[in-house]
This record gives structure tokens, C-alpha cells and sequence, in this order.
């Protein structure tokens, strides 16, 4: 079961985390990459004290302004997202360009684009941030 280096940057090129994520195969698509990193941290934060949660997928702009002041709205109970919902809401930004990945140093384009993992990838997730006005 290789174990991959996932970083997250912002635009710019700034390390603004590192995990380690374990999948089962040596390849697998953009789509399943995704999904096993939402997973992994929906399930870290689960197991965590702290309510807020961390990584890829963060609240709207609608659950941000129902919560202002919030860093994240979401709390442990009822009202908390679906595992599934963030899965798609991860795939919707990147298909919308919200975030791109670089699998050691190459940029897979689509969802269903098939990628080969070593043990010493590095998959980079770039988040753009979008433009004030436009």
C-alpha cells in the first residue's frame, strides 16, 4: 500500500501544509485521489476535539456569510457535512478550477485521468484563490 506526500500550496508557490496519504493501488484516477484525501481528513476531524474542519474543502460563501466571524461554521452533530457532499463539492472545484494538482510535476488535467504513484510522489494541491470583482 504506497503511501504518498500530498502538499498543499497557495498560488504563489507557498507551502501551506503536508500530509501523508495511504492508498491501495499504484494507480488511480484524479477523481479517487481526491476522494481518498476528503476522506481521510473528514475522518481525521471527526476523531479530533476541535470543530473546525481542516484541508481541501472548505464552507461556501453561503455557509461563510450564515456564519460570519466563523473560521468554519461546521460542528460535530447533525448539521455537519456528508463525507459524500464534500467528495463532490472537492471534485466540482477542481473540474471548475477552484484547485489544480501536480503529480510529481506533471498536471492531470480531468477527473477520469488515470495516474501512476511511487512511494516518492509528491502530489502538489495549488488552490487558487479567485479575483476580488471578478
Amino acid at each position: 500500500m504506497p503511501a504518498l506526500t500530498l502538499i498543499d500550496e497557495n498560488a504563489t508557490g507557498q507551502e501551506t501544509g503536508r500530509q501523508t496519504l495511504s492508498v491501495e493501488s499504484d494507480t488511480l484516477t484524479v477523481a479517487e485521489l481526491i476522494e481518498a484525501r476528503v476522506r481521510q481528513e473528514f475522518f481525521a476531524w471527526g476523531s479530533r476535539s476541535s470543530n473546525a474542519l481542516p484541508g481541501l474543502v472548505q464552507p461556501s460563501r453561503k455557509e461563510q456569510a450564515l456564519n460570519p466571524g466563523k473560521k468554519l461554521p461546521w460542528k460535530k452533530s447533525e448539521e455537519a457535512p456528508q463525507v459524500e457532499d464534500l467528495v463532490q463539492r472537492a471534485w466540482k472545484a477542481f473540474e471548475s478550477n477552484g484547485f489544480f494538482l501536480l503529480v510529481d510535476g506533471r498536471q492531470p488535467e480531468s477527473l477520469d485521468e488515470t495516474i501512476r504513484v511511487r512511494p516518492e510522489s509528491e502530489i502538489s494541491f495549488i488552490k487558487l484563490t479567485p479575483l476580488v470583482g471578478g
